[in-house]
């Protein structure tokens, strides 16, 4: 309904030669301006004119087709950078004419509830120059801004805050937070939340640096000592790696993979070792990992084949096989 509303629009304002013009974009990105005034534009890229003749100033209107949108834009409020093939109009002017422009950009956020996806829009607003984009080693984050090196003392760049997305107390403090204060559309909301509310956003971090730290200290010494022990060729995948966030492989050590969890107690009982952990899932079966390496307090290593195991929810599992203690 609305490509024929438009297309009626157009026809009509054509045939009066108000000068039209139409480009074709092949995408939209949201854009946030710094300063005492912070504004948000939407800029199109990859402009191509298409019908009519462009004038600054002189179009009576400016439509721009691509990614499964017709939208009209006001010419008084479009920016043309010609060199670039880009084009940019603010945000608020756009959803106007435009108005779910704002649910094709971040998603349908008008419920205001924090979600993985909700909270990955906001992070990549909020900290769009320490935010990443994916290469051939790392996945797409937060870096050099709330790191977990600031907190364990070494030198790794990757931030706690990517790891908001994955904790429920986080989400739960966000959504209380919203119901208290929030207004408007709640992606926004929230990137500003976490730009600028310093204490609010420490007191997340502290919490998810709570929830990881251990893990965190544990892949470290799990990972010299076992290197150390099996010698030959060995490469740590710290966090925010592709190998550890999508394929659950912590490190490679001659050949074979490892994925590295905590352990507070190891106990054999009838030939089967019961390992209380967390983060453990029997859906590591699935994955190219060859053992499952558990670190304690004491310094021990128990490695364990990664098959013939059942983990009892996230915190207990029951392996059937013997592990190489270290």
């Amino acid at each position: 309904m609305t490509f024929k509303l438009v297309n009626i629009l157009k026809k009509t304002i054509n045939e009066g030669q108000y000068g039209t013009v139409e480009f074709t974009f092949k995408t939209m990105k949201p854009w946030k301006r710094k300063g005492n005034n912070p504004t948000w534009f939407v800029y199109f890229n990859d402009l191509e004119l298409v019908d009519g003749e462009y004038l600054n100033g002189g179009n009576s209107m400016i439509y721009l087709v691509g990614d499964g949108e017709e939208l009209s834009v006001n010419p008084k409020y479009f920016d043309y950078y010609s060199r670039d093939n880009k084009g940019r109009v603010l945000l608020n002017v756009l959803k106007k004419d435009n108005p779910h422009i704002a649910d094709k950009l971040f998603g349908n956020n008008s419920n205001g509830t924090a979600t993985p996806k909700t909270i990955r829009q906001a992070l990549q607003i909020a900290f769009e120059d320490n935010w990443i984009s994916s290469d051939d080693i790392y996945s797409p984050g937060v870096r050099n801004i709330h790191t977990i090196g600031e907190k364990a003392g070494t030198d790794e760049s990757w931030s706690v805050v990517n790891f908001f997305d994955t904790k429920r107390e986080v989400q739960n403090k966000i959504n209380e937070k919203w119901r208290k204060e929030g207004n408007g559309d709640f992606v926004y909301w929230l990137a500003d939340v976490f730009k600028n509310d310093e204490q609010f956003i420490n007191e997340l971090i502290n919490i998810q640096w709570r929830s990881i730290s251990n893990g965190y200290k544990n892949e470290l010494k799990v990972s010299e000592k076992l290197s150390n022990k099996l010698g030959g060729k060995s490469q740590f995948f710290p966090p925010g790696s592709k190998m550890d966030r999508y394929k659950g492989i912590d490190m490679i050590i001659n050949g074979k993979t490892y994925q590295i969890k905590p352990s507070s107690s190891v106990k054999e009982q009838d030939g089967t070792y019961i390992v209380n952990t967390y983060g453990m899932s029997n859906r590591y079966k699935e994955k190219d990992i060859d053992y499952i390496a558990y670190g304690n307090d004491n310094g021990d290593i128990y490695v364990f084949p990664n098959k013939n195991y059942d983990a009892k929810g996230h915190t207990q599992v029951e392996h059937y096989d013997s592990p190489e203690i270290y």
